[in-house]
């Protein structure tokens, strides 16, 4: 499927369901961070990796970020 044309990149989550959640955080002395994986209306699994209440990746290749897996 080809996407439409964006406008704002927020518009993309209407394209995604998401399946899992990764928490990365082994002690209460841990940053913050997981992340969100699922599928959209393309067809491939991705994955948004939110850090410091920050996206630090989005792509295919999210466990890769993660430290705690």
């Amino acid at each position: 499927m080809n996407l439409p044309k964006i406008n704002d990149v927020r518009e993309i989550l209407n394209y995604c369901w998401f399946e899992a959640l990764y928490v990365d955080m082994i002690n209460d002395d841990d940053e913050i961070a997981y992340a969100v994986e699922g599928e959209g209306d393309w067809g491939t699994e991705v994955g948004f990796v939110i850090r410091d209440n920050k996206v630090i990746y989005a792509g295919v290749d999210y466990l890769d970020y993660i430290k705690n897996v």
